[in-house]
C-alpha cells in the first residue's frame, strides 16, 4: 500500500511538491507543452478533468475561486487524496481508525465519486 514506508511518503511529498512548484511557475493556459483533453478534442464535450490543470495553476496562485471556476472537482479531489495520504500510516492506526479509511477509500466509496464525476460532467456540459 502506497504511503507505508518513511521512504514512500517522502517520493510521494517530494513529487507533490515538484508538481505544485512546476503548476506555479508555468500557465497551462499559455504553455503548448501541456496537452488537450483527448475526450474535448473528440465530442467538444468536458470531462470531469477538463481545465483541472489551469484549476491547479490557479490553486497554488491562492486564486480559490478561479480555481474552483476552471474545475470545482479539483479542490475537493486533491483534499480527499491528501487526507487519504496522510492517515494511510498502516502502523498505530487502531482497529477502528482503520475501518473508517476503508470506508472513506474503500469500493463503495470509489463508487460514489465515479457517480459524482459523471454527474458532475453531465452537468457541467448542460450549464
Amino acid at each position: 500500500m502506497i504511503g507505508r514506508s518513511p521512504t514512500s511518503k517522502f517520493v510521494i511529498a517530494a513529487v507533490g511538491i515538484a508538481i505544485a512548484a512546476y503548476y506555479f511557475l508555468v500557465n497551462p493556459a499559455s504553455f503548448l507543452l501541456f496537452p488537450t483533453c483527448p475526450f474535448y478534442s473528440a465530442t467538444d464535450l468536458l470531462c470531469p478533468a477538463c481545465g483541472g490543470q489551469r484549476s491547479m495553476h490557479h490553486l497554488v496562485h491562492g486564486r480559490v475561486a478561479m480555481a474552483f471556476e476552471a474545475n470545482a472537482l479539483l479542490i475537493p479531489g486533491a483534499l480527499y487524496a491528501i487526507v487519504g495520504m496522510v492517515f494511510n500510516t498502516g502502523k498505530g492506526n487502531s482497529e477502528s481508525g482503520r475501518s473508517v479509511l476503508a470506508k472513506i477509500y474503500g469500493p463503495r466509496a470509489f463508487v460514489a465519486i465515479a457517480a459524482a464525476a459523471f454527474v458532475y460532467a453531465v452537468v457541467r456540459n448542460l450549464v
